[in-house]
């Protein structure tokens, strides 16, 4: 006898990938009419809506892929992002985003889809023919992208000072409601990413027992 085993996978994929983004310096916005994209002039992302993507996990490592431009911005780890479309530089820094993406991805389980971005597979092999070690220089890229990425929002849902249950305390004691939370996040919002973080953390947990225990109870009814 089998069961069928349902998981919530937008849930899934939102648990693990909010520590991301959600930190307070990004922008992300659901506005683009075709290809999402990371805009250098105004520092921010642009996606189409949510049920544009074909699923949850599409559309998150979509995001992460375009989190990984939005860290070349000069003000992070400063790569060049001036390069133009079809050109090897273009393809080099898509290349580090697309790793980073499938780095952070497999490390929150929120699988990878190489197809995604196979319009660039022809400059890819162009530019490794012509420079060999580029692969190197681009993993390198890549993981000091997931560390940054990482770090940032370690550096903003921990408040200096602040445990992580004094914060949930304190975030208790304020928040009632939608307008008070908004209050907080204003006076501030590293104490609301700390309470954030935790619950998000705690979601996680209960999913990966979730998915334990539904893996568990299916190999005993097979």
């Amino acid at each position: 006898m089998r069961i069928l085993i349902v998981l919530d996978l937008d849930l899934v994929c939102l648990a693990a990938i909010a520590p991301f983004s959600s930190t307070r310096e990004n922008s992300i916005a659901h506005d683009s009419l075709s290809d999402p994209y990371y805009d250098l002039l105004t520092d921010s992302i642009h996606l189409p809506g949510r049920e544009r993507f074909p699923s949850a996990s599409n559309y998150y490592a979509t995001l992460l892929h375009e989190l990984g431009h939005w860290t070349g911005h000069r003000s992070r780890l400063n790569r060049d992002l001036k390069n133009l479309y079809g050109s090897p530089g273009y393809a080099r820094e898509e290349l580090r985003a697309e790793i980073a993406s499938l780095i952070i991805g497999s490390e929150i389980g929120i699988g990878y889809d190489p197809s995604q971005h196979a319009a660039y597979v022809a400059n890819w092999i162009t530019v490794f023919e012509e420079d060999p070690l580029e692969i190197f220089r681009a993993a390198a890229d890549a993981e000091k992208i997931q560390k940054y990425l990482c770090s940032l929002q370690q550096r903003q849902s921990i408040p200096e000072g602040v445990s992580l249950a004094d914060a949930i305390k304190e975030y208790e004691r304020r928040v009632d409601g939608p307008e008070s939370r908004k209050v907080l996040e204003k006076e501030n919002p590293a104490l609301v990413m700390a309470r954030d973080a935790v619950v998000v953390q705690q979601k996680r947990e209960r999913l990966q027992w979730e998915i334990a225990s539904q893996s568990a109870t299916h190999r005993m009814r097979v």
